[in-house]
């Protein structure tokens, strides 16, 4: 079976209705005759991320602290209202927001939808040999490699097509919700290639569970005071408290599943919170 008409009977069967199955073919498919070239730039970094190391220290720099000591500073009724509302302490969360898109500089210009869609379709065989072909180059080339052998990179890029498009699925049911009901125009928002959007890069089924708003009835994570009470739910939720830091690196895993994700946004925040004291 063809990558699309394979893609199209998982939806149906994963309960995704023809509008909206017709909606992503409309918008991505057809009438794109390198549909399958865009598909591919989508999977393999989403696919071969497994390849590298992420230094995630880096972010961690003395004009990034200045940065989030401003942002801190002028939206500071937000995170005030995030700290009353949810209890997690302002730097966690806008050293958080630096970490993620330099306090909403940086969004991403790809499709939400079709992320999902393109790891979805990344299932297919054909669309897997595609992966596995860029990555014999990626793998000589990758530093701080976290597989030793060819071989054993190659099984785990073919386990990762599938457990891509199993969470992809997941993700669309999201996606259809979003749009028809009506909470927000899928189609008109673009993230990182992950399909993860706005200021604190929520992916779509984060979006549905933690996104909140104090001025509107649907929260607009493009804005600063939606992103901020959201980080500050999210966290909430997932178990943070200010007592213990056990507990908030076990949210900030939730939010990233990264270790070094946890401990520099730690790290950024109780400097900052050393230096503002």
């Amino acid at each position: 079976m063809a990558p699309v008409l394979a893609a199209e009977k998982r939806m149906e069967e994963a309960g995704l209705d023809r509008e909206f199955i017709a909606e992503l073919n409309r918008r991505y498919i057809r009438g794109q005759k390198k549909w399958a070239d865009s598909a591919t730039k989508i999977l393999e970094p989403n696919i071969l991320g497994f390849l590298y190391s992420g230094d995630y220290f880096a972010h961690d720099t003395p004009p990034g602290r200045r940065a989030i000591q401003k942002y801190l500073r002028d939206h500071q009724l937000s995170f005030k209202e995030a700290e009353k509302e949810y209890h997690v302490n302002a730097y966690a969360i806008a050293s958080l927001l630096w970490v993620e898109t330099k306090l909403g500089k940086d969004l991403g210009r790809y499709p939400v939808p079709w992320v999902f869609h393109a790891l979805l379709l990344g299932a297919h065989p054909n669309l897997c040999s595609r992966v596995l072909d860029a990555l014999t180059a990626k793998f000589h080339a990758a530093s701080r490699k976290r597989i030793n052998t060819l071989e054993a990179a190659q099984e785990k890029t073919i386990e990762r097509c599938a457990t891509k498009a199993n969470w992809a699925l997941e993700e669309l049911k999201a996606i259809q919700k979003l749009w028809k009901e009506g909470i927000l125009n899928p189609f008109r928002i673009q993230g990182s290639f992950a399909g993860a959007f706005g200021i604190p890069q929520f992916i779509p089924t984060s979006y549905l569970n933690h996104a909140v708003s104090k001025y509107r009835r649907r929260a607009d994570l493009h804005l600063h005071s939606d992103a901020i009470l959201s980080v500050g739910r999210f966290l909430n939720e997932s178990g943070w408290t200010n007592q213990s830091e056990a507990s908030q690196l076990q949210a900030l895993y939730a939010y990233n599943r990264s270790k070094d994700y946890g401990l520099v946004i730690s790290r950024i925040a109780n400097a900052l919170m050393t230096d503002g004291n």
